[in-house]
């Protein structure tokens, strides 16, 4: 086979165009004290309760 090898990828562009994260859902969540006051928003159903082991 005569096909040439691509060349070494320059990263380097990469690394100063890299932005920060968004903060993670773990870092922002909050301690639930009693499971029966959430409310959820019109369109978003609760977790079906027998999936919980």
């Amino acid at each position: 086979d005569t096909r040439r090898r691509p060349g070494p990828i320059n990263t380097d562009t990469a690394r100063a165009r890299r932005t920060p994260g968004t903060i993670s859902a773990l870092a922002t969540a909050r301690i639930i004290t009693d499971i029966n006051q959430i409310q959820y928003p019109e369109n978003i159903k609760s977790p079906r309760i027998e999936l919980n082991m």
